[in-house]
């Protein structure tokens, strides 16, 4: 789904807002608080060492002292204003994973790392290789749920107050990346899991946004608790994850998280290779399509899309209409500060629209195609 994350549905959350959020919602393994009830004041709660210490500890049951050496976990995934559901299976063995999401008409969604390279795959955007902070936003989910001492993630830790969540108090953590990065975590002062976490991510446009999840359900699977449903929310888009097996230790192909060749071509490209400079002419035939057109600053464009683009979508899915091709974006002015443009999905018939999200049509005639490789602002 474009703008979220991307489909880390269980595992690590979906870049697309979507395609991103989906992969680092699956990361999570083992980590029960034996922490008393929070107190008021600040200066007689507990220490962040502690409670991270402690949540290491709160997902294991019934005696078990090792952590899986893979997990593999199924389940169903709806989307916010969509009907239907899709499937997702995300794979976990220490720093490394695969993520994969199918939703009907849309297609597939990936997301992994071999523990090294942090990708994803999207019908909307391609292949994208994270770098910086958005690669690191998924090393620290995989290490901290992976069973990683806290300190090999972040360079500082505060438990900062209680906050509810619901009608239960939860401690408030707020840890700082190497990089300044600050994730939130809430965890429950009764039942010592997790129950939210708050992090800044880059969605599939290159725009940075706000991602919160919440964790439901929670069922032991060999000695091991795991959060059954989860629901992730960036910018406009809510998806909703509930998993129907999780199995622990399967035999692996040693090849399993290994880069895939469409990811490799992509690795190869941002390491400096790009396609020919070089410009053609086409004939385009006439086109509908439902589009939404602003005005914005030239570092806020792909903010803008992660919002038009998944709300154009649920358009048309209430509407039940489907787009007919992939999404775009129409320049009309491109200034150093300032940026007039209009983006939508092309769509077979007219399809009525509604004060913000029209109908209109792209007109048939010559273009010229060219390749742009980087940030929206240098377009």
């Amino acid at each position: 789904p474009p703008g979220s994350s991307h489909p880390y549905h269980g595992a690590i959350p979906m870049k697309t807002t979507s395609a991103r959020l989906l992969t680092l919602a699956l990361l999570l393994a083992p980590g029960a608080l034996a922490l008393g009830a929070p107190q008021d004041r600040a200066s007689k709660l507990p220490s962040a060492e502690t409670v991270l210490a402690e949540m290491r500890r709160a997902r294991w049951t019934d005696g078990r002292e090792e952590a899986p050496r893979n997990t593999t976990m199924k389940g169903r995934w709806s989307l916010t204003g969509l009907e239907g559901e899709g499937t997702f299976e995300d794979v976990l063995a220490g720093n490394r994973a695969h993520a994969r999401g199918e939703f009907p008409g849309w297609g597939v969604f990936e997301q992994g790392t071999d523990g090294e390279v942090v990708w994803e795959a999207n019908p909307i955007s391609g292949v994208i290789i994270k770098e910086g902070e958005d690669a690191d936003s998924v090393r620290r989910m995989l290490g901290l749920f992976g069973g990683s001492d806290w300190r090999e993630l972040y360079a500082e830790a505060a438990c900062t107050g209680v906050e509810a969540l619901g009608d239960q108090p939860h401690y408030r953590l707020e840890l700082t990346s190497r990089g300044g990065a600050k994730d939130v975590w809430l965890v429950d002062s009764k039942t010592h899991l997790p129950g939210r976490m708050d992090m800044r991510i880059v969605n599939s446009m290159g725009a940075e946004m706000d991602m919160q999840m919440r964790f439901f359900d929670w069922k032991s699977v060999d000695g091991v608790r795991y959060p059954f449903k989860r629901e992730m929310k960036g910018g406009p888009v809510t998806v909703v994850y509930v998993t129907d097996s999780v199995v622990h230790d399967r035999d692996l192909p040693a090849d399993r998280f290994a880069l895939p060749p469409k990811v490799r071509e992509a690795l190869e490209k941002s390491g400096g290779e790009r396609p020919p400079e070089k410009f053609e002419l086409r004939e385009l035939e006439e086109q509908h399509v439902m589009t939404v057109r602003v005005k914005c600053r030239t570092e806020e464009i792909g903010r803008q899309l992660a919002v038009i683009l998944p709300e154009v979508m649920m358009y048309l899915n209430a509407a039940g209409e489907r787009p007919s091709g992939a999404p775009f974006t129409r320049y009309w002015s491109f200034g150093p500060d300032e940026v007039d443009l209009e983006a939508g999905m092309p769509v077979a018939k007219p399809v009525e629209g509604n004060d913000r999200i029209r109908a209109r049509k792209l007109p048939a005639g010559k273009v010229v195609v060219g390749w742009h490789t980087g940030p929206y602002e240098r377009l």
